[in-house]
């Protein structure tokens, strides 16, 4: 049996070369170490030591020399120069010896997947079935405004069905709402936090019909359709109208009707009713219905304190009498539209001093002259221009 030969010791008095590519040890960043072990500032080497620079998985005893170059054995062959893969990178002079790069990123404790990439994280994580599918890969996949889901599908069944029947449920995702059931829909954004704030699905707008769509006409705003109502956004905020007020807005032409676009959501005034207000008007809700005050109408019964006030809420839409004259009435009065002017008519029927009115106001003044009948009851219209609404009678105004 070959004896092995000695290992001559280490010169302790021996400087390190710092002026070469690597200054760690003076060793040559093309020759990579061998396994040896780890002199002590003593000159002393211990063996079996662990070395605190050793990649994991090598034995102990092996690592990075820190001295000259180490004499190899005669039993031990040099490593080639790329044989060694648990060899550490040279670092600079002034940087710690980085662990070696073995091309497999760290993984996540969680999901035993890679971390520290988006795209690390695939869908098997939470499963994207047809129909949703189609809506959120048409939407970007991933890198699109959707986003990766973030839950699986839900089922929301309708009455009579069951969880494993229905079709009708939903999926969330990083920027919206993928919603199933008749249609596909996708409900994105600001549209989707104010759906969710109203009860998404099960709530008073329902599930969507459309996708969000652009108005025609005014290009600043978006809106979408839901089965009670309808999501509009702007630049200046988002507002729903949902059930009556919805209907309402919907029968005086919508955002580019006569009422335009909602600026606010709806406003409880307890026990009178609640209204809505518009770009051009309100929807007021009252115990007499529901009724939109448009216009100069509109600009006239809010000086005069809106439905809290003394005309009170509507009691029935405008009505024209032909195409210049025409009025709408209110609990405690009734505004009237001429090309002259509009004014409002004011119960007890006396003339308003509310400074907020000015000189448009004009009300039914009594006269002690009467429309020509002995009972100052009748208040049937006349030709001498009576007041058919006047509760004293029909009195010339």
């Amino acid at each position: 049996m070959a004896v092995p030969a000695a290992v001559a010791a280490p010169d302790q008095g021996a400087a390190p070369v710092l002026d070469g590519p690597n200054p760690v040890g003076g060793v040559d960043p093309s020759t990579p170490p061998t396994a040896n072990p780890t002199d002590d500032p003593t000159g002393s080497s211990t063996p079996g030591a662990a070395d605190p620079t050793a990649t994991p998985g090598e034995p102990e005893g092996t690592g990075t020399p820190t001295g000259a170059e180490p004499t190899p054995s005669d039993d031990e062959p040099e490593p080639g120069p790329t044989e060694d893969v648990g060899a550490p990178t040279p670092a600079p002079a002034d940087g710690p010896v980085q662990a070696p790069s073995t091309g497999v990123e760290p993984q996540s404790p969680a999901t035993g997947r890679a971390e520290g990439s988006r795209a690390s994280v695939t869908q098997t994580e939470v499963p994207v079935l047809p129909p949703v599918r189609e809506v959120h890969e048409a939407l970007g996949g991933m890198s699109g405004v959707l986003g990766r889901a973030s839950a699986p599908w839900r089922p929301e069944p309708r009455a009579g069905e069951s969880a494993t029947t229905t079709d009708r449920g939903f999926q969330m995702f990083e920027g919206g709402v993928v919603y199933t059931g008749g249609a596909t829909v996708a409900v994105l954004g600001e549209k989707d936090r104010a759906h969710r704030a109203r009860g998404g699905g099960l709530g008073e707008l329902g599930y969507p019909r459309a996708s969000s769509r652009t108005e025609a006409g005014a290009p600043a705003w978006t809106y979408q359709v839901f089965e009670n109502g309808v999501v509009y956004e702007s630049p200046v905020g988002l507002a729903a109208v949902v059930g009556v007020w919805n209907e309402t807005h919907r029968g005086q032409g919508g955002g580019t009707g006569a009422l335009g676009y909602p600026l606010a959501p709806v406003v409880d005034e307890g026990a009178a009713g609640a209204f809505q207000r518009f770009e051009r008007g309100v929807v007021y809700r009252g115990s007499a219905g529901t009724w939109p005050v448009v216009g100069v109408a509109d600009e006239v019964h809010r000086r005069l304190g809106g439905g809290t006030g003394s005309l009170g809420y509507p009691t029935a839409p405008l009505r024209m009498q032909n195409s210049t004259f025409g009025y709408q009435t209110f609990r405690h009065g009734v505004v009237y539209t001429s090309p002259r002017g509009t004014f409002p008519v004011v119960a007890p029927w006396t003339r308003p001093t509310d400074p907020r009115v000015g000189a448009r106001v004009r009300s039914a003044t009594p006269s002690p002259r009467r429309c020509g009948r002995a009972d100052p009851s009748d208040t049937r219209s006349s030709s001498a221009g009576c007041s058919t609404t006047a509760p004293t009678g029909c009195t010339r105004w």
